[in-house]
C-alpha cells in the first residue's frame, strides 16, 4: 500500500504542477501582452 500510495501521489502531483506551471504561464502572457494592448486601443476609441 505504502509504494502504490507514493506513486499515485508522486503522478498527481507532478501532473498537478505541469498542469498549474501551464496555466499560469499561458495567463500571465495573456495578461502581459492582450489586456495592456486592449485597454491602450478602447481608450483612445473612447
Amino acid at each position: 500500500m505504502g509504494k502504490e500510495q507514493m506513486a499515485a501521489i508522486l503522478g498527481i502531483g507532478l501532473f498537478a504542477c505541469v498542469t498549474l506551471s501551464v496555466y499560469f504561464i499561458m495567463r500571465y502572457r495573456s495578461t502581459a501582452i492582450n489586456i495592456p494592448g486592449e485597454e491602450r486601443r478602447r481608450q483612445p476609441a473612447d
